[in-house]
């Protein structure tokens, strides 16, 4: 599967949420390991594919890079819109850090 076609973005920002449904799952009295687990791997996930927007942007350009637009309620013509630019990449990367 090529990766340059998945919604990287989405993925980055919907994975914690992912983690959260699984540590509630899996929840434990004790001592909260599958909690854990399932944080680590979440943010695991998140950072390592913030780590691949950040080796596949190209600098040379100002535009929006890694662009996802969806329709999402058309009658109102409202749209599910992500987007990178130069700046908002370096924040976006420490933030999955």
């Amino acid at each position: 599967m090529d990766i340059s076609v998945l919604p990287i973005l989405s993925l980055i920002i919907f994975s914690p949420i992912v983690g959260i449904a699984l540590a509630a799952i899996f929840r434990d009295e004790g001592n909260g390991i599958p909690a854990k687990v399932s944080a680590l791997f979440s943010s695991g996930i998140s950072f390592l594919l913030s780590l691949h927007l950040w080796f596949n942007f190209d600098s040379s350009t100002a535009d929006l890079q890694m662009v996802e637009r969806i329709p999402w309620i058309t009658q109102f013509n409202i749209e599910y819109f992500l987007g990178l630019d130069g700046l908002n990449l370096f924040f976006f990367l420490i933030i999955t850090f």
